[in-house]
């Protein structure tokens, strides 16, 4: 692929989760409802984005937790490297939502995903509250 066409691709998903998920310690959340999936690089079953071009990427989550005793944190990993991340804290009684955007380079073939980097099962709200998106900014 010549970089003039991979500029005019397109790359864009916006993932959410309908019902509330739990997610393992240390696993990927897998966010099953991808309401926009332009140039099909986001996974419904495995949670991951796979970059088909490389380039500069904002990625963008949204989420809080589902039970009000707790706390959950996600985070945005390239490749299996922690970029971002965020933490819903619900102790006080309230269901707290957070966000976290990155802007990171990505090369193709690598992947990006949300994940709970906790020891144990964290529950997210559903509703279309919990999401994962991301975009190319700029091809190389």
């Amino acid at each position: 692929m010549y970089i003039a066409d991979s500029l005019k691709r397109t790359v864009a998903f916006h993932a959410v989760s309908v019902d509330h998920i739990h997610a393992r310690g240390h696993s990927p959340l897998v966010l099953p409802v991808a309401q926009t999936n332009e140039a099909n690089a986001y996974d419904v079953s495995t949670g991951f984005f796979t970059a088909p071009v490389s380039g500069l990427y904002i990625f963008r989550t949204n989420f809080m937790c589902a039970d009000l005793t707790t706390y959950v944190h996600a985070d945005i990993y390239v490749n299996g490297v922690y970029v971002a991340g965020s933490m819903s804290d619900c102790r006080r009684g309230y269901l707290d939502s957070v966000s976290t955007e990155v802007i990171a380079r990505v090369q193709t073939g690598q992947k990006v995903n949300l994940g709970n980097p906790d020891d144990s099962t964290s529950a997210y709200y559903g509703h279309k509250y919990t999401t994962f998106s991301g975009f190319l900014l700029q091809a190389d």
